[in-house]
């Protein structure tokens, strides 16, 4: 499936990789850091069966951390998740060559999203929260499940 093909459920067994990052303004926007789990929580690749839900199910498991860590910078920053179709992604030809697979490009999973971004390959997906929506997700709904 190709990142074009957005209306069609992807195969079930499709591998996405994902990142988040926060924005103080929404325009600009950087690595995201959990200041207690590093990058841990803020990229990883996984299957699903649909790249809009794997971005939704990504914050909310994201959203659920400032819950069980009692951190308090979660309410100022917007948050985004970027979302890219392995297959579709490591086959663009945007650059000279297409982005590595994430072996080859020596990436591990919670890094391999920003080794994507960098190399500029196409998302199938960016969703955003703006803070008002995060300090909403954050309070007033119950905490996510872990994968």
């Amino acid at each position: 499936m190709t990142c074009s093909d957005r209306n069609q459920p992807a195969d079930p067994g499709d591998e996405y990789t994902w990142l988040i990052e926060t924005s103080d303004n929404g325009r600009t926007w950087s690595q995201e850091l959990h200041p207690a789990h590093g990058d841990r929580d803020s990229g990883g690749i996984e299957r699903a069966a649909i790249a809009e839900d794997l971005a939704r199910d990504v914050l909310a498991r994201r959203f659920a951390l400032p819950r069980e860590d009692r951190v308090d910078d979660w309410d100022e920053p917007w948050f985004g998740a970027t979302v890219w179709n392995h297959h579709a992604a490591s086959g663009w030809a945007g650059w000279p060559q297409p982005p590595y697979p994430p072996e080859q490009a020596g990436q591990n999973a919670q890094s391999y999203g920003r080794y994507l971004k960098h190399h500029q390959a196409e998302p199938c997906v960016v969703e955003a929260r703006t803070p008002r929506q995060v300090r909403d997700a954050v309070l007033h709904r119950p905490a996510a499940s872990a994968p």
